[in-house]
């Protein structure tokens, strides 16, 4: 049944001239040009409107320019064509995500990575896989589909941060770490890179490396608020709570709902001896919603340190 559902959609269409326009448009997105990407497979559709890899390339591109409708029309004509396409349960798993459908979603993606015919998609697919299993909070099934996309040849930047993310929710802060600094390492100065580098890095004691990622964070971005309020944090570790007020201040002043910030300046207060302003700064910490981001159980017993004192 696969096989002749299979050759049904390679007769809607020449494979060569279709493989030829996937890579034409690949060319396009490498170098930005998401509009005449779509121009490309309007073109390609107009001829062989039959073909599942056209139809779901272009939905998954209207996906990203947050075209709902188009998106939609796309995905189910893909899966009309070839309900047994890898490239088209992708894009429907795209699509039901667009749609917070991450019970539909999972389904469609477990599909294709059952159907998946060569390396070009699987990076994509367990990487998709794993998102959705992170966003679920299954983190076992997370982790274990981010390691099989990191296995392939060519990995995404996406797919190294989800596993790095993956890895730190289970507790595992200095694998993640690596991942991260691979993650640097393959796709050179990234903003996000940097600050999870440095978080992760406080998280388990190692606050020099975690400055100087922070640090590199800082140099693409002066005033980034999370940059600072982890680097606050740093300093604060090592001794220097006059730099670390400093510099949590200037990250409240970017930034005045930065919850992790209030954190990090009650605790500089409280080891300066000033209890009662660091419990103020830990009630505004649970009012920008420190535990439902990070940890509730940690912010309380914070508060039950400086707020009791009398």
């Amino acid at each position: 049944m696969i096989a002749v559902i299979r050759s049904l959609t390679l007769s809607a269409g020449n494979e060569t001239e279709v493989e030829k326009a996937l890579s034409n448009v690949d060319l396009l997105l490498d170098n930005g040009d998401i509009k005449k990407a779509i121009k490309t497979l309007d073109k390609a559709i107009n001829l062989y409107p039959q073909n599942a890899e056209l139809l779901s390339t272009r939905s998954g591109l209207f996906i990203l320019m947050d075209r709902s409708k188009e998106a939609k029309r796309d995905a189910y004509a893909a899966i009309q064509a070839d309900p047994y396409s890898c490239r088209a349960n992708f894009a429907m798993s795209q699509f039901h995500i667009m749609q917070d459908a991450s019970d539909s979603a999972l389904w469609c993606i477990n599909r294709a990575k059952n159907m998946i015919a060569d390396d070009s998609m699987k990076e994509s697919v367990f990487g998709l896989k794993g998102k959705i299993h992170l966003e679920r909070n299954e983190l076992y099934d997370a982790e274990s589909a981010l390691i099989e996309a990191g296995l392939c040849q060519e990995v995404s930047m996406n797919t190294m941060r989800d596993l790095a993310t993956a890895l730190h929710m289970r507790g595992k802060d200095e694998e993640a770490i690596i991942i991260l600094k691979e993650t640097l390492d393959m796709f050179g100065e990234d903003m996000e890179s940097y600050i999870n580098a440095g978080y992760m890095c406080n998280q388990v004691g190692w606050y020099d490396e975690a400055i100087t990622y922070l640090t590199e964070a800082l140099a693409l971005e002066s005033t980034q608020p999370f940059a600072l309020s982890n680097l606050a944090y740093s300093q604060l570790m090592i001794g220097h709570a006059e730099e670390a007020l400093k510099t949590v201040k200037q990250s409240l002043d970017n930034d005045n709902s930065n919850a992790f910030a209030y954190k990090v300046k009650g605790q500089i207060l409280e080891q300066m001896g000033e209890p009662a302003l660091a419990c103020k700064e830990y009630k505004k910490a649970v009012l920008m919603g420190y535990g439902v981001l990070y940890d509730v159980k940690e912010i309380s017993l914070l508060i039950i340190s400086a707020c009791n004192t009398e």
